[in-house]
C-alpha cells in the first residue's frame, strides 16, 4: 500500500472512531446530541445545552429563549410583565399571552392566567396585559361592583330609582344612599342627593327611596313640599278628586252626590297592586287572597267583615280584577263617617300591611299600592250590567258565598244591590283624569213627545220654503234684465223707423 493510501485510511478510521463516541463524549458548548445520538446539533430557540445530559432541554413555562445554540439556562428569559405562559419550550415573548381584561400582572414569570391579578370589587379593567394595580379604574359615582376582575364600566351596577351614589369605587349596594321620604327619584345611576326631588304640594311618598309621588287620594289634601302623608278632609266634606293641594278643595258633603261622606252608608274601595297579575294565580291562591284582603279591610276599617262585600254582593269577599286591584263595598255604621274610615285606610301601616298580604300570595312585593275610598255611590252604575249584555266574561271573584238579599242590617246600610258583574271596574284615576265622575246611568230614556215627528218635518219645510224664496229672487233679478234689454232694442227699431220717412219724404218734395 502506497504512503497516501494509508493516510486515507488513517482519516477514516479516525472519523469512524469519533462518531462511534459521540454519543458518549460531550458535545461542544451551544451543541447537544441528536435525538438518534447520531452527532452534536445547535440547540434551537426555546432551548439551551444542557452540559449534564449534554442534550437541548426546553426554556420551562414563563420563560422563553430566542437564542440559536443556547449554552445555559440563563438564556431563558422571564415572560414580561402583563402576560404569563403554561407551555415549555417558549421561543418568543409574544409566545407569553396576555393578561386578559379586568386582571393585571405586576411580575415577571407567570405560568397561568390565574397568576394575573384580579382587579378588586368596585374596579374594573378593560385592557389587556395590564402590567399594574392602577390600570383597575374605578365605577363611577352612582355605579358599584362586587364581582372580581370586572372587564367593563358595564360591570358596574347602577344605584336603583329611589336611590344615589356618591362614593366612587363602591363596592356593594349598601352603598347607594336611599332618598327621604317626601321626595322622589325616577332615574339609575344618580351620584348626588340633589336627585331626590321633591313631592310639589298634593302629591306625597310616604316610604324612602321611592321612585315617585303618589296623588294625595280623595278626601285628602296636601299644600306643601316634601310631604310624607296627606291631611284629611276635616268631617263632613270631601274632595271631588285626587291630588287636593290645598283644603280649600274639600267640599261639604252633599246628600245622594259623589259628596255624599256621611255615615250609613255604602263605600267603595279600590286598593291599586302594581305590577302583579291576579289572572296568574290559582282559584284556590285567589280564595286565599279575598279571605286576607277583607280582614285586613275590616281590622283596620274596624267595621264587621260581614259589612265587607265583593262586588257581586258576596258578604266577606273582594272582587280581584284583570286591572290587578281588589275591590269591594264597605257598610258604614251610621255612628261613623268617610274620613274615619279614609283616615284608617291611608295610613302607612295598613298599606304596609297589604304589601305584606301581596308578597305572600305572589312571593314577590308589589312595586306600590294606591288606596282609594269612593263614597257617594250614585243611583245607577256600572254594576247594574248583567251577563247577557256584555261581552267581558266575569271579573276573577272568589267562591260564590251567599248572596246578600238585603244590604240593610243593624246599624249599617249598603244602599245598592249590585248585579253580576261582567266587566272589570273602572281603575281609579290619578289627578286631572276626572277620577271619581259618576257612571253613566243604565235608566231608560224618557219617551218621545206625541208630536216630535211632526216637528220635525215642519223644520224640513221651512227649510224648504227659504230655499224657494231665494230660487224665486234670483229668477226675478234675471227676468228683469231681460225686459229691460227688449225694451232698449225696441226703442232702436222705433227710431230707425222715423228717420227712413223722413228721408222718404224729403225725396218726395223734391
Amino acid at each position: 500500500v502506497d504512503a497516501t493510501s494509508a493516510v486515507n485510511y488513517a482519516l477514516l478510521s479516525m472519523l469512524l472512531l469519533c462518531r462511534g463516541l459521540a454519543g458518549v463524549l460531550d458535545c461542544p458548548p451551544g451543541l447537544g446530541h441528536s435525538e438518534d445520538d447520531n452527532g452534536c446539533l445547535f440547540c434551537r430557540p426555546g432551548t439551551y445545552a444542557d452540559g449534564a445530559s449534554g442534550r437541548c432541554v426546553e426554556c420551562p413555562p414563563g420563560k422563553w429563549s430566542s437564542s440559536t445554540g443556547a449554552r445555559e439556562a440563563s438564556t431563558c428569559t422571564d415572560c414580561p410583565q402583563g402576560r404569563w405562559s403554561n407551555e415549555a419550550g417558549s421561543a418568543w415573548p409574544t409566545s407569553c399571552e396576555l393578561c386578559e381584561p379586568g386582571r393585571f400582572g405586576s411580575m415577571r414569570g407567570r405560568t397561568s392566567s390565574q397568576d394575573c391579578a384580579p382587579c378588586q370589587p368596585g374596579t374594573y379593567n378593560l385592557l389587556e396585559g395590564a402590567v399594574s394595580r392602577h390600570s383597575c379604574k374605578e365605577c363611577p359615582a352612582g355605579r358599584f361592583s362586587s364581582a372580581f376582575a370586572a372587564a367593563s364600566e358595564d360591570h358596574c351596577a347602577k344605584c336603583p330609582p329611589g336611590k344615589f351614589g356618591e362614593a366612587i369605587g363602591a363596592s356593594s349596594a349598601e352603598s347607594c344612599t336611599v332618598c327621604p321620604a317626601g321626595t322622589f327619584q325616577p332615574r339609575t345611576a344618580m351620584d348626588s342627593a340633589g336627585a331626590c326631588v321633591p313631592c310639589e304640594p298634593g302629591r306625597f311618598s310616604f316610604d324612602e327611596g321611592s321612585a315617585k309621588c303618589r296623588n294625595c287620594p280623595e278626601g285628602s289634601w296636601s299644600s306643601t313640599p316634601f310631604c310624607t302623608q296627606c291631611s284629611m278632609c276635616p268631617g263632613g266634606t270631601w274632595t271631588r278628586d285626587t291630588g287636593a293641594y290645598t283644603p280649600q278643595l274639600c267640599e261639604a258633603c252633599k246628600v245622594g252626590s259623589k259628596l255624599d261622606c256621611r255615615g250609613g252608608t255604602a263605600v267603595r274601595v279600590h286598593l291599586g297592586i302594581m305590577g302583579l297579575n291576579f289572572s296568574q294565580l290559582s282559584a284556590e291562591a285567589r280564595q286565599r287572597a279575598s279571605f286576607d284582603y277583607v280582614h285586613a279591610l275590616a281590622y283596620t276599617g274596624q267595621v264587621d267583615v260581614q259589612n265587607v262585600v265583593d262586588l257581586n254582593g258576596n258578604r266577606g269577599l273582594a272582587t280581584l280584577t284583570r286591572l290587578s286591584s281588589v275591590e269591594v263595598y264597605i257598610g258604614l255604621p251610621t255612628s261613623s263617617t268617610v274620613n274615619t274610615l279614609a283616615a284608617r285606610l291611608y295610613s302607612p301601616s295598613f298599606e304596609r300591611s297589604i304589601r305584606g298580604i301581596t308578597a305572600r300570595v305572589f312571593g314577590s312585593k308589589p312595586s306600590w299600592v294606591d288606596i282609594q275610598v269612593q263614597p257617594g255611590l250614585p243611583g245607577a252604575t256600572p254594576l247594574d250590567r248583567t251577563t247577557g249584555t256584555s261581552s267581558n266574561p266575569p271579573p276573577l271573584t272568589s267562591p260564590v258565598a251567599p248572596t246578600l238579599s238585603s244590604r240593610t242590617g243593624g246599624n249599617t246600610s249598603l244602599r245598592q244591590q249590585p248585579t253580576t258583574i261582567t266587566t272589570d271596574p273602572p281603575a281609579v284615576t290619578r289627578s286631572g283624569d276626572q277620577a271619581g265622575a259618576d257612571p253613566p246611568s243604565t235608566t231608560r230614556s224618557k219617551p218621545k213627545p206625541l208630536f216630535s215627528g211632526f216637528v220635525r218635518v215642519w223644520h224640513a219645510w221651512w227649510w224648504l220654503l227659504l230655499i224657494l224664496a231665494c230660487a224665486s229672487l234670483v229668477l226675478s233679478v234675471f227676468a228683469c234684465e231681460s225686459c229691460d234689454s227688449a225694451e232698449d232694442a225696441g226703442r232702436k227699431v222705433s227710431t230707425g223707423s222715423d228717420s227712413e220717412e223722413d228721408t222718404a219724404g224729403e225725396y218726395s218734395e223734391s
